[in-house]
């Protein structure tokens, strides 16, 4: 997944906002419970809020353009349930993440374009973007799933 809307909050009765909003969340975090073991987390690491999240786009880390094209589409076709959501008792935040390859370069720009930027403002989301180094084996499975 190449582009995530992530809700969160301390006080998110996360559970009750997936049963009521048409748009299923591929996975949802609820407040301490235990994380799944990262490489840079500590063991024993607890969630410290509860989050709900989305999958937007699905390309590749290398289709920044085509991911932002399915990011607006998705904030067009889902505003009025987006709404709902980021205005769900107990959400204190919501945001669209962006994943990018970190490309091999000195200086590397990523334009939001102004159709983005005003719909996920006018709903209250907030935007990410998230580098990724990306080896060429990494490139090929994305390419192959």
């Amino acid at each position: 997944m190449t582009c995530i809307l992530r809700v969160w909050g301390h006080e998110l009765a996360v559970d009750e906002l997936a049963k009521l909003t048409a748009l299923e969340p591929y996975r949802v975090d609820r407040r301490g419970e235990l994380r799944r073991q990262r490489i840079f987390e500590r063991k024993g690491a607890h969630f410290e809020v509860s989050c709900a999240h989305f999958d937007v786009s699905d390309r590749d880390f290398h289709e920044f353009d085509r991911s932002v094209t399915d990011a607006v589409q998705f904030l067009e076709q889902h505003a009025a349930e987006l709404r709902r959501i980021v205005s769900f008792p107990g959400v204190e935040g919501s945001v669209l993440d962006f994943g990018l390859a970190w490309e091999d370069v000195v200086a590397q720009t990523d334009q939001l374009p102004a159709p983005l930027l005003a719909l996920a403002g006018n709903l209250g989301i907030g935007i990410d973007l998230s580098h990724y180094i990306i080896s060429d084996a990494d490139s090929a499975e994305t390419a192959g799933a």
